[in-house]
């Protein structure tokens, strides 16, 4: 009796892993297009609230003193309107989230087994803007990252943003 596979037997293995290849590859390419609109998604929420800062726009029916960005935990983070500048010295305004005094414009929740590696605060004060990053107006740079649940960063699994002092936001792998 012959020992050895038979044709039929080769080509059914054969099939078994080009279609595990095909689900692992469709996985990871799913997962980098999330991972990218998630980082391209926060971008936008951060240059929103430069923008209504530079715009001076109001939010509620109050002049503001400034919009911001708040990291709150692994999954999540929010757009807020600062403070009412009518009733609150925006000079001395310590420029970081306060819930009960912020009013909160927008949750974000990231979805997809995305997380956030980094907390802070991100605020822009009319008319400039000025930038404060964990309430130090300039400074320093602030990174925030979303990366796929378990990966490290950097890799190709991860996407980092960056703030700077002036302003300036930019996003690397």
């Amino acid at each position: 009796m012959n020992k050895g596979f038979t044709l039929i037997e080769l080509l059914i293995v054969s099939v078994i892993m080009v279609m595990l290849a095909g689900f692992l590859v469709s996985n990871f390419s799913r997962q980098r297009n999330e991972l990218a609109a998630a980082a391209t998604g926060m971008v936008s929420d951060i240059r929103e609230a430069q923008g209504l800062a530079i715009s001076g726009a109001g939010f509620g029916g109050l002049l503001r003193c400034g919009y911001g960005i708040a990291f709150l935990d692994e999954g999540s983070y929010v757009l807020y309107a600062g403070p009412d500048a009518s009733v609150t010295d925006c000079v001395v305004d310590d420029h970081v989230f306060t819930l009960g005094e912020d009013d909160v414009i927008r949750e974000i929740a990231l979805s997809g087994g995305l997380e956030l590696v980094g907390t802070g605060d991100i605020f822009f004060e009319p008319p400039l803007p000025y930038t404060y990053l964990d309430g130090a107006r300039g400074g320093p740079d602030l990174s925030v990252s979303v990366k796929a649940s378990g990966a490290r960063c950097p890799s190709t699994a991860c996407r980092t943003v960056n703030i700077t002092g002036s302003g300036r936001i930019y996003t690397t792998q």
